[in-house]
């Protein structure tokens, strides 16, 4: 990917655009990810990146948004669960489920979403199944 110098930068005002979708995110994860964001003049990135917000802003007109609730961030959870014989607190297990649930219920709303939103569709069918995992959570 080819990275745009700093004077174009400040002359799109580009920190402050950033700025601006980040306050909008709907979750940590979101605002995380836009830490990384960086504009690209590879045309196919930027071909792509312009389809998909189409077909998120057209999923949004027919169906409203995704439920985004409990898509937190579950880093530090996943963290503590890595190494063996590892337990973490209820609350914080909790939260996975939380993510979990997210996950699975934004997957099928991108998914089962509007006529022309394949390109978020593909994207949206690489988040896994959760449901036997938020079931065994929750017994």
């Amino acid at each position: 990917m080819r990275s745009l110098d700093p004077h174009t930068l400040k002359v799109l005002e580009f920190d402050r655009v950033l700025a601006l979708v980040q306050a909008r995110a709907p979750s940590s994860l979101g605002k995380r990810a836009l830490d990384e964001a960086a504009p690209s003049s590879h045309r196919e990135e930027v071909l792509t990146r312009q389809r998909e917000t189409a077909e998120m802003r057209l999923l949004r007109e027919e169906q409203s948004d995704p439920n985004w609730a409990g898509s937190q961030d579950i880093g530090e959870e996943l963290e503590s669960l890595q190494a063996e014989h590892s337990w973490i607190e209820p609350r914080r297990l909790l939260r996975v489920a939380e993510f979990a649930e997210a996950a699975d219920r934004i997957r099928e709303a991108v998914c089962g979403g509007a006529e022309g939103a394949s390109e978020i569709a593909g994207i949206a069918r690489t988040i896994p199944r959760f449901t036997e995992l938020v079931r065994s959570i929750r017994r």
